[in-house]
């Protein structure tokens, strides 16, 4: 395969640094949630470790970071630096996933970069999905997020590499940025299982493998329910006649869980500080939410694939609707997505009262504008899991289970509707389309397009009367 060329990421974070130039320039003072996260960095840089600002819910990962490069390249913590450091975090992220999208994508596949040079010379898809658009908009502040998803991409590469030690290091680091980084490395965990399970056993290699249990793990476009039972059963067969050769691959993984119980343990809770804020409660619809908003951010690459998107409308159709049997089914789901709209949805205050964040105008005038207007999209969530699980179609059936279940591990608790929550499930979610030219070009004007607008609006159009004091800027 031809070498790629670095040009493209070169732009790319020349116009990174040039965007960041411009938010310094326009937001000197610290801005949402940077008042709580500078000072304290400011703190660590300092030295001075005694206090811990009770209203931080997350470790202390990204100060310790900002320590560790103020010192190795004797930079001072100013607030235009600081944020410099999450951009360096948001830079990682092409490399990171022209490694992760080879590992994650159906077969045939392209090979994994080998070489430092072809790290650093990411493809387009590589590059424009490390644009996601809430990922991209928040490496520019100096926040956690991007802290927590470089670690979390990183630790499922070397899952997927068989490099358990490196994952688990990885996924204990990304822990420190925020605390349910957690489930993102038993995600990689499930697939460096998945992988050790497909394997023959040591003694059997070379030789026939007759009357022993397999794992069953069909692509997703053949799993009905019968075969995703038996695919489960076969997983915990297989698991328990493998038991050693598994633990003898996964040992590292229990060291950082163990850790985290421990820290669970010792602070009474997984929220540090300002824990009444942060409650967890069961938010059935958040995970609806991520549905719809992965749907719409992927539109380019789910309705330019093989089927066109003449061929995905009328195979979704036929999904929901195609049969009695299929309308009863998508019936009864719906009368089960009305029953969690009705009981589990969550309205946080901060979404009521921060007219600083999409979201806040999202809900007053997509989600909820009338009562009824809530239930209206219950098809329209059921539209898109059928999407994603025709385009998804050539997957094996466990390892997109393990995503769900840590998605919905991830989500579900989560009071507040907050799209940096959805970087890392889409992210991985997104790195097993199959994709194309066309697609890839329709995703990079779609990102190009979104971040252009929230960029230009955030610091071209600040407004009077934003929640708290001072000015307001609009943003994610």
């Amino acid at each position: 395969m031809a070498q790629k060329s670095p040009i493209p990421y070169v732009a790319y974070c020349a116009l990174n640094i040039y965007v960041l130039k411009l938010v310094n320039d326009a937001v000197r003072e610290p801005y949402m949630d940077e008042p709580f996260h500078v000072p304290q960095a400011q703190q660590y840089c300092s030295l001075d470790f005694s206090t811990y600002d009770p209203k931080l819910t997350t470790p202390p990962g990204l100060y310790v970071l900002s320590l560790l490069l103020s010192k190795l390249f004797a930079m001072k913590c100013t607030l235009p630096l600081l944020r410099f450091h999450c951009t360096l975090l948001s830079l990682l992220l092409p490399p990171l996933l022209s490694h992760l999208l080879p590992l994650l994508k159906p077969p045939p596949r392209d090979e994994p970069p080998r070489t430092v040079m072809a790290t650093l010379s990411p493809g387009w898809e590589a590059i424009v999905l490390g644009a996601m658009p809430v990922a991209w908009f928040v490496g520019f502040l100096y926040y956690t997020d991007l802290g927590a998803v470089v670690c979390a991409v990183a630790a499922v590469v070397a899952a997927r590499r068989g490099k358990s030690g490196w994952a688990a290091l990885l996924g204990a680091l990304g822990c420190t940025f925020r605390q349910t980084n957690i489930i993102w490395l038993v995600y990689a965990a499930s697939l460096q299982a998945f992988d050790v399970l497909r394997r023959p056993p040591p003694s059997q290699r070379g030789t026939s493998t007759a009357g022993t249990v397999h794992l069953v793990d069909p692509a997703l476009a053949i799993a009905d329910v019968p075969m995703l039972l038996r695919s489960l059963q076969s997983l915990l067969l297989t698991a328990l006649s493998r038991l050693p050769e598994l633990l003898a691959a996964l040992w590292p993984y229990f060291l950082p869980a163990a850790g985290f119980a421990g820290f669970v343990a010792w602070n009474g809770g997984i929220a540090l500080g300002d824990r009444a804020n942060h409650v967890p409660t069961p938010h059935l619809v958040l995970p609806l939410y991520f549905a719809v908003f992965a749907t719409g951010l992927a539109a380019p690459l789910l309705l330019t694939g093989p089927l066109g998107v003449v061929g995905l409308a009328k195979i979704v159709l036929g999904k929901m609707f195609g049969t009695t049997r299929r309308m009863v089914a998508t019936s009864l789901w719906t009368v089960l997505l009305l029953a969690a709209i009705r009981f589990f949805t969550i309205v946080h205050p901060f979404l009521l009262s921060d007219n600083r964040h999409y979201t806040f105008y999202i809900w007053r005038r997509i989600l909820s504008p009338h009562p009824l207007a809530p239930y209206l999209y219950a098809p329209v969530y059921v539209a898109c899991f059928w999407v994603w699980t025709v385009r998804l179609g050539n997957q094996p059936v466990l390892p997109l289970l393990s995503l769900l279940v840590c998605t919905l591990l991830t989500l579900v608790p989560t009071p507040l509707l907050e799209p940096r929550y959805f970087i890392i499930p889409y992210l991985l979610l997104r790195s097993q389309l199959e994709s194309s030219a066309l697609g890839v070009a329709g995703e990079v004007a779609w990102y190009a397009a979104i971040n252009a607008g929230t960029m230009y609006v955030f610091l071209e159009m600040p407004f009077d009367g934003g929640w708290g004091e001072g000015r307001g800027r609009l943003m994610w």
